[in-house]
């Protein structure tokens, strides 16, 4: 089995395990398929990643992971890529595997190297230091036990203090929007990677507006566009027309003083009819003409005024 691989997959998970209170297998696994899509905008889901850590550490057997995954990971521990990683990771003792330590002790005579042919012992890290000390008393020697001693001490130590250290985030990951989490009160980070989650904006309501107009007896009726009004027709509203167009209920009050550039008339079905604005005729829809003196002579001051007409 590709142990390289399986440290991989373990450290990646011990990291993610750091930046989540209470993970699980299952929540690490989810944690590390969001974070990576989110940087890179790809990522394995994340039942595989679960996949990877059943295969390769639960159960101790190979398992097939892509190269680009496999330099997503290698990256999260704080590595270039994966090739990367298995130039420069640390020597598989310290994460839990066998290593071993050669040392060298010279004779008497003092004419055996630091490399000493005449000596040499192996010392894997399963072995007990009574029961080497017993099987090798005799070659050893006060010296060669004080030294030993002292070695084995100095890489346990070592490989004590390296498991200790945490470490550091990847370079490229630094900028990740994922805030330290609190003990104890703090959401797990995963929640901020899924998809539905959203910022909250304010919502700013503007008020409708009447944005359309009808005809109501004498003067036009503000109104929403979508509004239905039974016998009426909705045009665009218009200010003027709003606030200055009136029909003339009583012509008869009009004189070529107060009329001129100020009264507006139409002619229709043998009917005249005034208005205090320019414009079209609501109920004919024809164009306005401004009154003459001819206009107010023949239509107003000669004839009778019947309902805000005047019949010729």
């Amino acid at each position: 089995m590709d142990t390289k691989k399986k440290t991989l997959v373990k450290m990646a998970f011990e990291q993610a395990k750091k930046e989540l209170p209470r993970a699980t297998k299952t929540s690490v696994a989810f944690y590390l398929s969001s974070l990576f899509e989110e940087k890179y905008g790809f990522s394995k889901n994340e039942k595989t990643f679960s996949r990877y850590y059943t295969e390769l550490i639960e159960k101790n057997r190979d398992y097939a992971i892509d190269e680009i995954t496999l330099d997503q990971l290698s990256a999260y521990v704080g590595y270039k890529n994966y090739r990367d990683f298995c130039q420069n990771t640390l020597n598989e003792a310290h994460y839990g595997g066998s290593g071993s330590v050669k040392i060298s002790i010279s004779d008497e005579k003092g004419t055996t190297s630091l490399v000493s042919e005449a000596l040499k012992i192996v010392i894997n890290n399963t072995i007990s230091l009574p029961e080497f000390f017993t099987k090798n008393q005799n070659s050893l020697g006060l010296i060669g036990i004080l030294l030993l001693g002292g070695l084995v001490w100095n890489r346990i130590d070592y490989a004590a203090a390296d498991n200790k250290k945490e470490m550091p985030p990847p370079a490229h990951l630094s900028q990740t929007v994922l805030p330290k989490s609190e003990p104890e009160t703090a959401i797990p980070q995963a929640v901020a990677y899924i998809p539905t989650a959203r910022k909250t904006e304010n919502i700013i309501i503007e008020e409708r507006k009447q944005e359309c107009m009808y005809w109501q007896n004498d003067h036009y009726e503000p109104a929403f566009c979508d509004e239905k009004i039974s016998g009426q027709q909705l045009v665009a509203a218009n200010e003027d027309m709003l606030r200055l167009f009136r029909k003339i209920n009583a012509p008869d009050t009009l004189t070529v003083a107060n009329a001129i550039g100020n009264v507006w008339y139409d002619k229709s079905d043998k009917k005249v009819e005034f208005f205090t604005h320019y414009g079209l005729n609501p109920r004919t829809g024809k164009t306005l003409k401004p009154v003459t003196p001819y206009i107010i002579g023949k239509y107003v001051v000669n004839s009778a005024s019947v309902n805000g007409s005047i019949s010729n």
